[in-house]
């Protein structure tokens, strides 16, 4: 399970103090996530969140566009 606390730089709030609550990423109680990573854009104010998951499966790996890798 993967949670969110956003903290503002400097937008009006006390930087450094979460802004609002907790909120749900992802949750998925089969699989474990590791490796979590934030990117912030300071130019949109946009958040990146990545994971890394192992899960066995079969089929074929696409891109989101459905193109095959």
């Amino acid at each position: 399970m993967l949670l969110l606390i956003l903290v503002p730089a400097a937008l009006g709030a006390s930087a450094g103090s979460p802004i609002g609550g907790r909120f749900l990423i992802y949750d998925d109680t089969l699989v474990s996530e590791t490796l979590p990573a934030l990117a912030f854009n300071t130019q949109r104010y946009e958040f990146l969140v990545v994971w890394e998951v192992e899960i066995l499966a079969t089929g074929t790996a696409a891109r989101s566009n459905c193109t095959a890798v």
